[in-house]
């Protein structure tokens, strides 16, 4: 029979009710059933702390599902025989930047969800007849129905420029002979593959931008069918103004005349308002995202929006 022990010496020792070893035998040593105990704690601690994580993962998903609710209205691509009913105004960007982030940070930014924000950035560059310009005979069926084109339509020329997040080429189309500029971005950060959002982003603001003479406009968003990244098809103008600049330099010996530098700054104001009066910020301007016309007294326009963004709704 086990003796019997005070509760404040069982306390000490940590004798408990299924401990089979008398008060001598406890003297330091460890009490079996004080082990099970703190094993049957840990037990219980470590299932309530994987029940308390999947809780939060089901609040997370739900909170997921719900934004994409409010943007799924802004995914409905165009329907046939509907062409060119888009238009990309600052607050239609602004919500296809709200769905690409969300579906970034959600992990769901599929190729048919690339597919259809294409086909509505396609449908805000070209009537019907612009469309037929960029088919191709043998093009997969999908991608025809998405309203994108492919890369094989241009006979790639020469390289424009090359920077950190991707690279421009001039190119010309294969059927009406149309020079325009080529821009495919690179993969940052260890990714395997270029960021797609970035790009769409990109090509939204180039569809907000089309159509004025000092802002460079996007043509269409293709796609390379070897190695499915997508570019961007926009106007062809001319070398920087930093180049051109530089070479002014170098062939006179002295900078722009008084009358140039006027243009020039007529034609980038007037450029800035135009962007400003359609709700986008470039929050780039410098003389390398400037391009100028080979011409002389050639057009000068904005490029490169890749940080640009839409004033609509902004905080």
């Amino acid at each position: 029979p086990r003796p019997y022990l005070p509760s404040h010496v069982a306390s000490l020792t940590g004798a408990g009710a299924d401990c089979t070893m008398t008060g001598d035998e406890h003297a330091g040593k460890a009490c079996p059933a004080r082990g099970i105990r703190s094993f049957r704690t840990c037990r219980i601690l470590w299932i309530f702390v994987e029940i308390s994580l999947g809780i939060l993962v089901i609040f997370k998903n739900l909170w997921v599902r719900l934004r994409l609710a409010e943007a799924q209205p802004t995914l409905t691509p165009p329907s046939a025989g509907t062409a060119g009913t888009t238009i990309m105004t600052a607050a239609r960007v602004a919500d296809i930047f709200a769905m690409i982030d969300v579906h970034a940070a959600a992990g769901t930014m599929s190729g048919k969800l690339v597919e259809a924000i294409c086909a509505m950035i396609n449908d805000a560059c070209h009537d019907d007849d612009a469309k037929d310009l960029h088919s191709q005979k043998g093009r997969r069926r999908r991608e025809r129905d998405a309203g994108i084109g492919s890369t094989r339509c241009y006979k790639q020329m020469r390289r424009l420029g090359k920077g950190s997040s991707g690279r421009v080429v001039m190119a010309q189309h294969r059927d009406t002979g149309q020079t325009v500029a080529l821009k495919t971005i690179h993969a940052r950060g260890g990714a395997r593959r270029p960021n797609v959002g970035e790009l769409l982003k990109e090509a939204c603001i180039l569809a907000a931008c089309r159509g004025h003479p000092n802002l460079v406009g996007l043509h269409a968003v293709v796609r390379d069918p070897g190695t499915k990244q997508y570019c961007l098809v926009m106007d062809y103008v001319g070398p920087s103004l930093f180049h051109a600049l530089d070479r002014h330099v170098e062939e006179h010996g002295r900078a722009f005349p008084e009358a140039d530098v006027r243009r020039v700054m007529r034609q980038l104001l007037t450029g800035a308002a135009a962007m400003h009066e359609r709700g986008i910020i470039h929050r780039d301007m410098k003389t390398a995202n400037i391009l100028i016309g080979e011409e002389a007294g050639g057009v000068v326009k904005f490029c490169d929006y890749g940080l640009a963004m839409p004033t609509a709704k902004a905080e």
